[in-house]
């Protein structure tokens, strides 16, 4: 928009010029700036710091499998243990590093403890659910059987050391894990179905037709050539595609 002006008085003409304000756009670059800033932080720090109800989310959208979340869950025990770890050096009156002092002003543990809950309940319920590929139950029975192998020598302790009612306690503990070792021996494997999987294929299918058009040693209609411009949003397609069927932590042991 221009205004224009004559100062009659100096004889001198102004024009003030006033740009056009577009509201839309100014929300648009706010929001891609607040997406800018989320996508600076790892998952890691999305995962520990997000709301517990934003945290669900992410677990349920970004981790679909047991490995995964599983991962999620190691993750957090590890902060939890550093926090521990930063307490102590206080409790000591112990100078604390840089990222100490971050962790234990901006770790919120009751959240964190919440978080641990709600894991350890899905992993469960994976479990009992089958919901564990041929990789996954390979894990979870190595470790049940070291659990149980564990339980047992402890209850056989305590019986050499007249504790019976703690013996007793320690074997139906161990009933309960050989059940679950059971459960998951005989449980079918589970096979998840991938996100993107149609729109994937017909993507690398497009990009091999592509491929051949750029080999080709032929002279090609314009046509053919210009297909090629397609190729650059192509890739980016097919890589975020792939980037959300495989989620985080992804690959530990499918």
């Amino acid at each position: 928009m221009f205004k224009f002006q004559h100062d009659t008085d100096k004889d001198l003409k102004f024009v003030h010029v006033f740009p056009k304000l577009d509201a839309e756009a100014a929300k648009a670059a706010t929001a891609a700036e607040g997406g800018a800033a989320e996508a600076s932080l790892g998952h890691e720090e999305l995962l520990l710091y997000s709301e517990l109800p934003i945290f669900q989310r992410m677990v349920e959208s970004k981790t679909p499998s047991f490995s995964q979340r599983r991962r999620v869950l190691e993750l957090l025990k590890e902060v939890k243990a550093r926090h521990g770890r930063v307490e102590q050096k206080l409790a000591a009156l112990e100078p604390l590093e840089e990222d100490e002092q971050r962790l234990y002003d901006t770790l919120d543990t009751e959240q964190l403890g919440e978080k641990l809950t709600l894991l350890t309940r899905q992993l469960d319920a994976m479990i009992t659910g089958g919901k564990l590929t041929k990789g996954e139950q390979q894990l979870v029975r190595a470790q049940l059987a070291s659990k149980l192998e564990a339980i047992e020598m402890e209850a056989a302790t305590a019986e050499e050391a007249g504790k019976a009612k703690r013996a007793e306690k320690l074997r139906a503990g161990a009933d309960e894990v050989r059940k679950r070792f059971e459960a998951v021996r005989s449980a079918p494997p589970y096979v998840r179905k991938p996100k993107f999987e149609a729109e994937i294929k017909a993507a690398k299918k497009k990009l091999a037709e592509l491929e051949k058009i750029e080999k080709s040693n032929t002279v090609l209609p314009l046509a053919e050539v210009q297909k090629l411009s397609l190729k650059p949003k192509l890739l980016a397609d097919l890589s975020a595609m792939q980037a959300e069927r495989d989620g985080w932590f992804a690959g530990a042991c499918e």
